[in-house]
């Protein structure tokens, strides 16, 4: 029987002699998957698909992977074959408001380009982990209007934060309730340690009261190392339940999963296993058809 098709809308390409990815190429340990030697090379649109080639991937979603040059590696993207089918620049929210407003209109021209990332995470109690400067950007970009440009030119917001920095975003994305936002990577739990999920839920509750917000099941490997259908489970069950399937997405986070689980397939299997139990239509939603509503594929 053919599997139910998948839109993954979470994964990464690279060539390093098209860009340069200095968190990727500088040697040092991730502070998340740690050693990324065996990601270290070309990961292409042709390598991704042999890695999802049985799997039934009928779109792919492209998310900036911190290149240095984020319109360089979107003018790259385009130069793909077929994938992917949508394409998530780098945006940086501490740049002035009329400079935003111009890059905006420049990538409005760009129909793959679907909506915008800036790594929110900060954490002063986890050496190593913050990676923005500040706790404020997001509400200091609310308050100058960022989101709403945002929303004027239909474009979306992707939220990458730690669990302890919902509330706080809450307060900011309330500021314009009409801006579509996606959390990536589950909400990224700390660690798969009691205390951890019920800060992680807590902050998972928060974001699920906006219902602007949707949510993608993603990265579970690049924050709990120990994969399996079982120690994800309640992961995935809590945020369908919170989020419902109309709300919830599927991503591989490949290639920087791949450190941790090296075969899509298995990836793909245990997040398949994990929402075996949900009606069959409910397993299209969160496997494919939310995705492809949010970034209208």
């Amino acid at each position: 029987m053919e599997l139910l098709p998948i839109v993954d809308a979470h994964h990464h390409l690279w060539d390093f002699e098209e860009n340069t990815y200095r968190w990727l190429q500088g040697g040092d340990q991730h502070p998340l998957v740690g050693d990324l030697s065996s990601i270290r090379k070309k990961y292409s649109a042709s390598e991704y698909l042999q890695d999802c080639k049985s799997q039934n991937v009928i779109h792919s979603v492209h998310i900036q992977a911190e290149a240095e040059d984020s319109w360089n590696e979107t003018s790259w993207l385009h130069t793909q074959q077929g994938y992917p089918s949508a394409i998530i620049p780098k945006l940086d929210l501490t740049e002035s408001t009329s400079v935003i407003d111009q890059y905006l209109l420049k990538c409005s021209q760009m129909p793959k380009i679907k909506g915008f990332r800036h790594l929110l995470n900060y954490a002063e109690d986890w050496p190593g982990h913050s990676f923005c400067d500040s706790p404020n950007i997001l509400s200091d970009a609310a308050s100058r209007g960022v989101l709403d440009l945002l929303e004027s030119y239909s474009f979306h917001f992707e939220l990458h934060i730690w669990p302890e920095q919902a509330e706080k975003s809450v307060e900011a994305l309330r500021k314009n309730t009409r801006l579509r936002v996606v959390v990536n990577h589950t909400g990224l739990p700390r660690s798969a340690s009691p205390e951890h999920f019920t800060s992680w839920k807590a902050g998972i509750e928060k974001l699920a009261s906006l219902d602007n917000v949707s949510i993608k099941i993603s990265g579970l490997p690049m924050m709990i190392h120990d994969v399996s259908a079982q120690n994800y489970k309640p992961y995935i069950d809590t945020v369908v339940a919170l989020f419902g399937p109309d709300r919830c997405m599927i991503g591989s986070n490949f290639p920087v999963d791949k450190v941790i689980i090296s075969d899509y397939d298995r990836l793909m299997g245990i997040y398949r296993s994990c929402i075996s139990d949900l009606p069959q239509e409910q397993q299209k939603r969160i496997l494919s058809g939310s995705a492809i509503e949010f970034y209208c594929l």
